[in-house]
């Protein structure tokens, strides 16, 4: 007997459309995410030093600092690890 190879039906354009916008709106989220990061980084690096040592921070932390603060305003369930 032959076997005849079929080809699964074509994709609906349904799924497609939803995917196209899912990944439209991960770009976005991601773009937002930046641009927060960024505006933070800013206002942190903006301010003297010795306001930065009053809380604790050093200038070679100022990123790392600002995306946890980002992370942690996306997500308010996450918990900034080590800043207790």
């Amino acid at each position: 007997m032959t076997s005849i190879a079929t080809r699964a039906p074509a994709q609906p354009a349904r799924f497609i459309r939803q995917r196209v916008f899912a990944l439209a709106a991960d770009l976005i989220r991601s773009l937002w995410r930046s641009w927060q990061i960024r505006e933070r980084t800013r206002e942190l690096h903006a301010m003297p030093d010795e306001v930065l040592k009053d809380v604790g921070i050093y200038r070679c932390e100022i990123e790392q600092i600002a995306t946890a603060l980002v992370d942690a305003e996306i997500d308010p369930t996450r918990r900034l690890r080590g800043w207790n």
